[in-house]
């Protein structure tokens, strides 16, 4: 059984159900759960590995050429093809999102990596006493004693999804461990949510070589679109100013088949970029006309983004109105963010 809350009001049902309901967006898992919700983490197992999320694969030759034609024109890279634009991000930006289009609900509106997360640190918040160990635990003795590591972090952040795996395989050998005791099957469910990240890291390889995440770089001063084969180790290379897309992100520039999932998910990421811009100069875009642009720059339909709005993390959602000079006008926002 798992609880979750649906529609306001909590519930706690059957696993399937459960899953179904959270998988399409209409409910979220409550952080105090009563027992450790191991079904949610074969639904997460499930999506970490479902690379179709990040979009066609354009390995083929006549494919991959389409693109290259289409986003670099004259050796000069393209931010609008066909009329919309190309969500060309930062190498910094790649792990943060990876997981953001990996684990997002059908609706595009919540992430259940975040959720999962969020139960496992509401879990060890809840303890006070923690236990002390010098040499640390083996993952063995934790599993069978119920003690969590607690020292070195908790779990992967969804923004930072190495943070644990560099933490963890240098630890400080000077100083003691720390472990609160979650019980048993608790230390079972932690130790298996960090395994998602490797199906992660699989999948981002994977995508990489069948040019789902697509790479630019400036070589000799011109832009190019990166061989996918080198895709991964040219997005690292700082020197050479690497950007990635997702494939899914060009879909409607090349005329494919593009859920709504994916749609609500670029708009509510366009709509993070521009409360990022604007929050350097202390100002807002109004509610309706970041509906109204994300509209206008993919065809999507109006119920469409204010879903991505309701889901995105803009500095203006749920607060009181502020006075009409913070706000910039429409005309300025459509242009604001490539």
């Amino acid at each position: 059984m798992i609880l979750i809350r649906l529609e306001g009001v909590l519930e706690e049902t059957e696993d399937d159900v459960a899953l179904v309901q959270i998988k399409k967006g209409s409910a979220e898992l409550v952080l105090d759960q009563p027992s450790p919700p191991f079904a949610i983490i074969k639904l997460i197992e499930y999506l970490a590995g479902d690379i179709d999320r990040l979009g066609p694969s354009r390995t083929a030759p006549d494919k991959l050429n389409k693109v290259q034609e289409g986003l670099f024109k004259g050796q000069i890279k393209q931010n609008l093809v066909a009329g919309r634009t190309v969500s060309w991000r930062p190498h910094a930006k790649l792990e943060q999102e990876l997981l953001d289009r990996l684990f997002r609900t059908n609706d595009g509106t919540k992430n259940v990596y975040a959720q999962v997360e969020g139960i496992w640190k509401h879990r060890l918040d809840a303890i006070n006493h923690t236990e002390v160990h010098q040499p640390p635990l083996s993952e063995e003795e934790r599993a069978a004693r119920g003690l969590a590591e607690v020292r070195q972090g908790r779990l992967p952040k969804a923004n930072k999804p190495n943070a644990w795996s560099r933490r963890s395989e240098f630890p400080d050998p000077g100083e003691p461990w720390q472990y609160k005791n979650v019980g048993p099957e608790w230390v079972r469910f932690q130790l298996r949510f960090r395994k998602v990240l490797e199906i992660v890291e699989d999948t981002k390889r994977s995508a990489f070589k069948q040019s789902r995440i697509l790479v630019s770089e400036l070589h000799n001063g011109i832009e190019r679109l990166v061989e996918p084969e080198r895709a991964f180790e040219a997005l690292n290379k700082r020197s050479r100013k690497p950007e990635f897309v997702f494939s899914a992100d060009l879909s409607l520039m090349f005329n494919d088949h593009r859920d709504k999932g994916a749609l609500i998910t670029n708009a509510r990421l366009w709509m993070e970029r521009v409360s990022e811009a604007l929050e350097k100069e202390d100002k807002l875009a109004r509610t309706d006309d970041m509906v109204a642009v994300a509209v206008e720059r993919s065809g999507m339909s109006k119920t469409a983004a204010g879903k991505a709005y309701v889901g995105s993390n803009v500095r203006n959602r749920g607060a009181k109105r502020k006075s009409g000079e913070r706000y910039i006008s429409i005309e300025r926002l459509r242009g604001l963010i490539p």
